[in-house]
């Protein structure tokens, strides 16, 4: 056998060891999509840890796989990953992950797409809820709502949900009324317009409302809308869901610092101190803006948008935007 015809047989030996030496690999170490097929079924049940995990996996395969060229895969990585730390409340963590998620949908899809509005309300708010980051957080609620009215029109519901984060943004930033409220009303003027007035979406911009006139001891103004909030959360979700307890609490202890002990009680059937218990050992508004808000843009405001204006009457068309939300439907 001649050297030239042993080389070849030798090339040939080792490419076939390579192939089954990777095939074998990968029998071993799921592909990113597997890791991200498992992090997403644990979302859908509510899993948070089992599915950052999982995303983590997935975000640590791809980047070895693409040897640094990020492309939109990755990035929606990095925001499911930092939308499980969203959900858990590592707000540091969380920030790291959809920096690196908005850096790259900035580069692939340019800095006006909707994707990249989505994810600078996450990052605004992983900053929000960190003492050294509010300030940034505000600024970021402020871009995503200029792309949000530059592609979808001043009107639009998701712009409504916008106005609401950048409404926060300026009330703890300046804590000052004049700033916030004005921009709320725009928001429930929006609302209102989009799904009627006995919609979940109106409900929460009314307790805001409420909550920050109320913090301001406005209480004669804030009643009524804590009422109305009520009233809607109650026919929509029933008594006993969590909103409609907070609506219940939060209405109470008004009727309470007002002096109106008797109408607390009775409207709580005795149970003031049990609400308060469960919702007076946190701070109101900032678990209005978590609850209300936060919880609805992780879960995707849009398809709301779009039950809501289905049963109002109107079209596909005029709920869904042309870009896809980050996060996937759970």
């Amino acid at each position: 056998m001649t050297q030239q015809a042993i080389d070849v047989r030798l090339i040939g030996w080792l490419a076939c060891v390579l192939l089954w030496g990777n095939i074998a690999y990968a029998s071993d170490h799921p592909s990113w999509p597997a890791y991200e097929a498992a992090g997403d079924h644990a979302k859908a049940v509510e899993a948070w840890q089992e599915a950052e995990q999982a995303y983590a996996k997935a975000v640590d395969t791809i980047e070895d796989v693409q040897a640094g060229e990020a492309n939109s895969n990755t990035a929606g990585l990095f925001a499911k990953l930092g939308t499980m730390r969203l959900h858990q409340k590592s707000f540091a963590g969380a920030e790291t992950a959809l920096r690196r998620a908005l850096t790259i949908y900035t580069r692939t899809r340019g800095p006006d797409d909707l994707i990249v509005a989505d994810v600078l309300d996450l990052l605004a708010t992983a900053l929000f809820y960190q003492d050294d980051g509010r300030a940034l957080a505000g600024p970021l609620y402020y871009r995503a709502l200029g792309i949000r009215e530059m592609l979808l029109g001043p009107n639009h519901p998701e712009v409504a949900e916008s106005l609401h984060r950048v409404a926060f943004g300026l009330y703890f930033e300046e804590g000052r009324l004049l700033s916030a409220v004005p921009v709320i009303q725009r928001a429930l003027a929006i609302q209102e317009e989009a799904f009627g007035r006995n919609h979940l979406a109106v409900a929460n911009t009314l307790s805001t409302l409420a909550a920050i006139y109320d913090a301001h001891d406005l209480r004669g103004t804030a009643i009524p809308l804590y009422e109305e909030a009520l009233g809607i959360r109650t026919k929509v979700l029933g008594t006993e869901a969590v909103p409609t307890q907070q609506s219940l609490y939060s209405l109470s202890r008004a009727y309470y610092m007002e002096g109106r002990h008797d109408l607390a009680q009775r409207l709580t059937q005795g149970k003031f101190n049990s609400l308060e218990a469960q919702f007076g050992t946190t701070d109101e508004l900032m678990a209005l803006n978590w609850g209300a808000h936060i919880s609805t843009l992780i879960h995707g405001a849009r398809q709301e948008a779009l039950k809501g204006l289905r049963k109002r009457g109107g079209g596909e068309e005029d709920a869904v935007p042309t870009s896809p939300p980050v996060i996937v439907e759970k």
